[in-house]
């Protein structure tokens, strides 16, 4: 019951926004106060005009801009940036994240039309969620649900602009070749699409698992078998990484091979993981 209120919630980036203090902010005669433009900020959000919102954030005091509070809010703004819908991915994940649902197929038709620019905006979320702390259990349940949230939309919008579902319909585009070649770093890019998902996969686990809530449990539950099974053939610690940059080598290899396997990904090669005609060479 607190996850679904807190979901509602967050269809305003923050409670304030609709608070009594709106006629006190209003009668600022100094309209460049950081509580005044935080709640400019959230006005904003609210209108969904995220790239404004993160301006206003940007033009508050150091001090404030590293106030958890406003570290949640900017982190919401990304991911609204992005195309994070909170209350639709949180429908989504409730309906289609089930004991027996593949999470990729699923994830990728919640983000259609994204672009590398959407992960790079979930991305950016992420890290500012993990300015906070990188730690999951040293972040709030709303701090660690946010964040599974992110990283949701992150794996959708993923699989969508690197082109293994482009059209967003729930089924690999791309043959074994071409999907074990997303273990290269695109061009502009600092980090690989497979090393994007490895680290959006390990926080979406340790974010849900902190947050002491029951939102994606299925998922949650599928992705530690599928870390167990992966640990066991590349080497313990894969499913404690959550930083992209740390995947690399064998382990991006497994991310690409995972995307076509049957346990999370697009069951496009006929097995799990470690199977013949999935592992990329």
């Amino acid at each position: 019951m607190r996850a679904q209120l807190f979901i509602a919630i967050l269809m305003i980036p923050f409670v304030i926004s609709s608070s009594g203090c709106k006629n006190a902010f209003e009668e600022f005669a100094n309209k460049e106060t950081d509580d005044a433009l935080f709640f400019e900020a959230n006005k904003l959000a609210d209108k969904k005009d995220w790239t404004g919102a993160i301006e206003m954030i940007g033009a508050m005091s150091a001090s404030a801009r590293a106030k958890r509070e406003t570290k949640l809010s900017l982190a919401s703004f990304y991911a609204g940036r992005c195309g994070l819908d909170l209350i639709q991915m949180a429908n989504d994940i409730k309906d289609g994240l089930t004991a027996t649902a593949r999470i990729f197929p699923v994830l990728s038709q919640t983000m259609p039309d994204a672009v590398i620019a959407d992960a790079d905006d979930c991305e950016t979320a992420e890290l500012t969620i993990q300015s906070i702390s990188e730690t999951a259990t040293q972040r709030t349940s709303d701090e660690n649900i946010v964040m599974a949230l992110i990283e949701f939309a992150k794996i959708g919008a993923v699989l969508v602009s690197s082109g293994v579902d482009a059209n967003a319909d729930g089924a690999i585009d791309t043959n074994h070749a071409t999907t074990c070649a997303l273990t290269a770093v695109p061009s502009g890019q600092t980090v690989s699409p497979v090393q994007r998902l490895g680290a959006a996969i390990t926080n979406v686990v340790a974010s849900l698992s902190a947050s002491g809530t029951s939102i994606g449990a299925d998922a949650v539950n599928n992705i530690e078998e599928m870390c167990d099974d992966l640990e066991a053939s590349v080497g313990a610690g894969f499913c404690e990484q959550y930083k992209p940059e740390n995947f690399t080598g064998v382990e991006a290899k497994a991310i690409a091979s995972l995307i076509q396997s049957n346990e999370i990904g697009f069951n496009s090669c006929g097995g799990t993981v470690d199977s013949a005609g999935c592992i990329c060479p």
